[in-house]
């Protein structure tokens, strides 16, 4: 079964969305309702292909291929938001996504509309790598094939049809450029009280806690239980971000002679330039 949504598949400049986010506004500004054939056929492509891409390079691959192959199926140059300003913007694009694609994170390439001001342009990398792997292939019936039933549950495979695609000159190299990645992303620097970090036991009667980043970050949290699970959980409720938004407040709970921990993830928070803050595990005990 394939859904579309045409309450926002069929809207246009005409259809009324003052009540609406600025970024659907955007969306139905440059829709055109011919576009809707396109959105079905791509949609469509979808029900046929196979699951278990995490990585960012997976998921745009898996969307940009929907795109080519109905582009193909149309023969029609699909005309949308991302695509025209990838094509515009495509060395600069190219270079950071090469960057990012091995890490898991989709906020500044996917299903982001209301996070920056131009949306999905993983959409244009995933249309731009298949549509080269096509140009570059001697069978085009094959590489229609290889494109749709690409098995992204297989790490190997996915690039091995990245490298042949030749959209980037040479072998890529994962291993270097998730250490790449994994250097851009933030992380927790320090505790406030120093007791915290100190793994020396607090008073019981802290009642506030607070944890410092290495850059200002975004506006999502994503705190979760540790492995004491929820009796061990010290936290009452978020105060929140300073104004600098390189620390977050958090408020306490606590009990004596109890050992309390928590995970700091990076599902919400996120630096400002869209990487996600690596895990850390918050661990201490309050005193008799």
């Amino acid at each position: 079964m394939v859904l579309v949504g045409t309450e926002i598949a069929s809207a246009d400049k005409n259809t009324n969305s003052s009540e609406l986010s600025d970024w659907l506004k955007g969306v139905f500004n440059a829709q055109d309702i011919a576009n809707i054939v396109y959105l079905n056929l791509h949609e469509y492509v979808h029900t046929q292909q196979k699951d278990g891409g995490r990585i960012l390079l997976d998921q745009c691959i898996q969307e940009g291929a929907a795109d080519f192959i109905a582009e193909l199926a149309t023969s029609k140059k699909i005309s949308t938001n991302y695509l025209t300003y990838g094509r515009e913007h495509e060395p600069e694009l190219k270079e950071k996504f090469k960057t990012d694609m091995f890490g898991s994170s989709t906020y500044n390439w996917l299903y982001n509309g209301t996070n920056v001001s131009h949306a999905d342009l993983g959409y244009f990398m995933g249309y731009e790598i298949c549509k080269s792997y096509y140009e570059h292939s001697p069978n085009k019936n094959q590489a229609i094939k290889d494109i749709i039933e690409l098995n992204y549950a297989d790490e190997q495979q996915v690039i091995s049809f990245l490298d042949k695609s030749k959209y980037y000159d040479g072998t890529i190299n994962k291993q270097e450029l998730s250490a790449k990645y994994e250097a851009r992303r933030p992380y927790v620097s320090g505790l406030y009280p120093d007791e915290l970090k100190l793994h020396t036991a607090v008073p019981y009667s802290l009642t506030e806690m607070t944890i410092l980043f290495s850059e200002p970050m975004g506006k999502g949290t994503s705190i979760s239980l540790g492995k004491g699970g929820k009796e061990h959980f010290p936290l009452s409720d978020i105060v929140g971000f300073s104004e600098d938004r390189r620390s977050i407040k958090l408020k306490l709970s606590l009990k004596p002679d109890t050992e309390y921990d928590f995970l700091i993830t990076g599902k919400g928070f996120m630096s400002q330039t869209g990487y996600p803050l690596k895990e850390y595990v918050v661990s201490f005990k309050t005193k008799p």
